[in-house]
């Protein structure tokens, strides 16, 4: 058992118009491109499947990817005229068009969404209430609170967490802004100052899932287990579908022996899209093993070989499913 749970010490784990032929005679300049989408309460909206286009619909710029937790897809791009499309299950299709200039190294367009009614209401369904706390931003913090978004943006860390601590000053329930002075400390290296701010984030605002996440992510890297655990079980209570959350709660309750829980979780991983996670089969396996659940385990295995046939894990997985297949 030892040996196996060293293996997962190193885990953490467009139409074409007058203006597109303008545009096809200019030669385009390389750009990195950044999607964020939200829905009319600006909540970022996961797992939505981004497509962009250039003018006359080609996929040039990375043709499709999804949105990340935060509500982010990323690509490689290039200046000029885009057509864009967003799908989900959740949210109305989106369409729209928008422009990189020639001298833009980075483009960033922020969308927001409709959400899709109930099945049988005419009314979108309602999310997490607001924290009261949000409802009170005063206009200057909120101003400098932008501000640090934007440096962020950039990765631009230093002038990010000096706008946070401004939006803090202005207004010191801030949540969020220090939220974003946890990511940007953290991004700087330091660790105590972020935990810190995710702290105090998660002390005005028990309910926030993502500082929750943040802390997390420190506290698996320095193998608290236990406290990481509490976060991300928290954290899934609010966001159940979060796709890491879950892997690396199946993680950490792993290298607390708790294997009932680590199965769970990890098995709860293949009922969301989890591109990047595919570990997760590779965890629930060597949880079923120690219940003693060889079946199960073989075939969480070889569902790790179907989905990462080339990953860091595939030699093991396959020494163990032969194992596991033996009489």
């Amino acid at each position: 058992m030892k040996r196996q749970l060293g293996i997962l010490a190193a885990i953490c784990v467009l139409f074409l118009s007058t203006a597109a032929y303008a545009q096809l005679l200019k030669a385009p300049t390389p750009c990195k491109l950044r999607i964020t989408v939200t829905d009319e309460r600006q909540s970022p909206i996961p797992y939505a499947t981004v497509e962009v286009q250039d003018a006359v619909g080609f996929g040039a710029a990375g043709s499709s990817k999804q949105t990340a937790q935060d509500g982010r897809a990323e690509f490689s791009s290039y200046s000029g005229s885009h057509r864009i499309r967003i799908t989900g299950s959740e949210i109305v299709d989106y369409e729209g068009e928008f422009e990189i200039a020639p001298n833009e190294n980075s483009h960033i367009e922020n969308i927001r969404v409709k959400m899709k009614p109930p099945v049988g209401g005419d009314k979108p369904a309602p999310g997490p209430p607001i924290p009261s706390v949000r409802l009170k931003i005063p206009r200057a913090a909120q101003k400098e609170f932008d501000r640090g978004n934007k440096a962020a943006e950039k990765a631009d860390w230093k002038a990010a967490a000096e706008a946070y601590r401004a939006a803090i000053q202005q207004y010191p329930d801030f949540d969020q802004a220090y939220n974003g002075l946890g990511v940007a400390l953290s991004s700087q290296e330091d660790n105590a100052g972020a935990k810190a701010a995710f702290e105090k984030a998660i002390s005005i605002t028990p309910e926030y899932a993502m500082a929750g996440r943040n802390l997390a992510r420190i506290l698996l890297a320095e193998r608290d287990w236990k406290r990481s655990d509490e976060l991300l079980r928290k954290s899934l209570q609010i966001e159940p579908v979060n796709a890491w959350a879950l892997t690396n709660a199946a993680y950490a309750e792993l290298q607390l022996q708790d294997f009932a829980a680590a199965a769970a979780n990890a098995q709860k991983v293949h009922m969301v899209p989890h591109t990047g996670f595919e570990n997760a089969h590779y965890i629930a396996a060597l949880a079923l093993e120690q219940l003693g659940k060889s079946e199960e385990a073989r075939a969480e295995y070889d569902l790790y070989l179907k989905e990462a046939p080339t990953g860091p894990y595939a030699v093991r997985a396959h020494q163990a499913s032969a194992r596991l297949s033996k009489p």
